[in-house]
């Protein structure tokens, strides 16, 4: 999912971590056990002179990465750092099903404590030359 979002327009950098759960600085193990509550997830920063915050969610909804409702670690989902940017994510979710006629099953949570993953989980797909990962539908 890291390099498919990393490609987006407006993107100047992601870095994967976990998100969401109950665990201090959870490692990778810890998390998929199912323990934590955390997803792994992706921290995107871009440019708002490239790009709106409204135009990186709609090309995150229209890149494929947004599949099955799920309660996992890998659930689909948008989490948000500001109460001000749930207008902006659910304008970007209603137009994205207006244009395409696809209702999405996306979470929208608010952002808890971000944990960067460990280093051999970042540009994962660019240091194994797997190119962009497949996406379970």
């Amino acid at each position: 999912m890291e390099d498919a979002l990393s490609k987006l327009n407006g993107v100047t950098g992601t870095v994967v971590g976990y998100t969401g759960g109950t665990a201090q600085n959870p490692s990778y193990e810890q998390v998929c056990s199912g323990g934590t509550g955390h997803a792994e997830a992706v921290k995107v920063t871009f440019d708002l002179t490239k790009a709106s915050y409204k135009q990186i969610v709609k090309e995150y909804l229209a890149s494929g990465l947004v599949g099955y409702l799920s309660t996992g670690q890998y659930r689909s989902g948008i989490f948000y750092e500001k109460e001000s940017e749930i207008p902006e994510v659910n304008a970007a979710v209603a137009e994205y099903e207006k244009e395409t006629g696809k209702k999405m099953q996306v979470r929208i949570e608010p952002a808890h404590t971000f944990w960067r993953a460990e280093e051999y989980h970042q540009k994962y797909y660019v240091k194994h030359s797997l190119g962009l990962c497949r996406v379970l539908k």
